[in-house]
């Protein structure tokens, strides 16, 4: 299947999740034998195509002078991409994101499909802002713009893909989209960094400096208000001192709110700042954990759920993202902003008998990207197939309309 995956994020800018899932996505669709061109806007003022990991990676410049950069992209790329499907070079467009503004055919063009990670049209619910915080914000998805734009861009998508079902109600709910036309695809996990065979726990602890008593692991960016380490902290404190209970702080961003909260709660020595590690350290992390803690209070998915399971740490989550679907597996899906649930939780977790001395990374089919793209090609068989239909049934089967036989 010839595919254009369009993304506002590509290696080697990725900033968060939706970046991690177009890298791993598209090199396991290439291995299933998918001709994939990636469309990224241009790190500098020109267009570029190079080749990454088999895969064509073209770097689109901006033409429309005076445009905003992200709506100059996306009009820019969808008469392009239109007009090599009537060369019969396309068979899908698939938008990583539901943020794209475009003015397509929808008769002759090719067929969209677009992966539905967080919504923003929730953020600003979720997170109970002010007007005067969504105005200082006016062009982030806190503000009006993205919300709107993604409202706008929803609309000339013709099926779409949710990480999760909590993705999949809100595109149902929030933008009225119809559940024949929406397939739940989960992320899948990238093993290639991990460690391979069992590790013994006690050298992850002594090799990377740990300190001695219950890890409990936070990975995410510190200083973003929806992962709530803020909220985590506050429980913390609540928590026994007997438990010994030490957090572990992985990611990017700015502590300062984070260290004087901490200070302010007497927990200075038990919460330890690592900042943004290696992919191998992180999943060091993973092994030697006692439980990794989700607190967000809004995620598409939570890619760091599912790796911390491969590694065999028990997970505690919020009711976000992939966590609901997964509830039999984790250790606990408490409330959000229930900050005493969630307390409870951990001294459950922490008064049981610890995990074993070793621990191994294994990542399950269900929890591999090799799925994740195999159901991908699924959901785009089916928005081929429903394109013809509407088409057939529109303009009838005897129509001149122009369309690939390969559809």
């Amino acid at each position: 299947m010839r595919i254009a995956f369009v993304t506002f994020e590509y290696p080697p800018n990725i900033n968060g999740g939706a970046g991690v899932y177009a890298d791993n996505l598209v090199k396991s669709l290439a291995k299933l034998g998918n001709e994939v061109t990636v469309y990224v806007p241009s790190i500098g003022t020109e267009s570029s195509v190079e080749e990454l990991n088999g895969v064509v990676v073209k770097r689109v410049r901006q033409r429309f002078k005076g445009v905003p950069g992200w709506i100059n992209y996306c009009l820019n790329l969808a008469k392009g991409l239109e007009r090599l499907h009537a060369k019969d070079g396309i068979d899908i467009v698939h938008l990583n994101g539901l943020g794209f503004f475009a003015f397509r055919d929808r008769v002759n063009g090719p067929p969209y499909i677009s992966t539905a990670h967080h919504l923003s049209g929730e953020t600003a619910r979720k997170g109970e802002l002010r007007i005067i915080d969504r105005l200082l914000d006016m062009q982030g998805e806190n503000g009006f713009i993205v919300p709107f734009m993604e409202r706008q861009g929803i609309r000339m998508v013709d099926r779409y893909l949710a990480v999760s079902e909590q993705s999949k109600e809100g595109l149902k709910c929030l933008y009225g989209r119809p559940e024949n036309r929406i397939d739940v695809v989960w992320h899948g996990v990238d093993g290639s960094r991990a460690p391979i065979g069992p590790q013994d726990r006690e050298t992850i602890r002594t090799r990377m400096q740990l300190p001695e008593g219950q890890l409990l692991l936070f990975v995410g960016r510190v200083d973003d208000p929806r992962k709530n380490l803020l909220g985590l902290i506050r429980a913390m404190a609540s928590l026994p001192r007997e438990l010994d209970a030490k957090l572990l702080v992985v990611g990017s961003g700015s502590n300062a709110k984070a260290k004087s909260l901490a200070r302010e709660m007497n927990l200075d020595e038990r919460i330890f700042f690592m900042g943004r590690v290696s992919p191998e350290d992180l999943w060091s992390t993973y092994l030697v954990a006692d439980g990794l803690v989700c607190v967000s209070w809004q995620e598409g998915f939570g890619l760091t759920i599912i790796e911390a399971l491969c590694a065999g740490c028990p997970v505690i989550s919020t009711e976000v993202g992939v966590a609901p679907d997964l509830q039999g597996r984790l250790e606990k899906v408490v409330p959000v902003n229930d900050e005493e649930a969630l307390a409870e939780a951990i001294s459950v977790l922490f008064k049981r008998k610890g995990r074993p001395k070793v621990a191994e990374v294994v990542i399950p089919y269900e929890l591999s990207w090799e799925r994740c793209a195999m159901e991908t090609v699924a959901g785009y068989e089916k928005a081929i197939d429903q394109k013809h239909q509407a088409n057939s049934a529109k303009f009838g089967e005897g129509s001149a309309i122009s369309f690939n036989e390969n559809n």
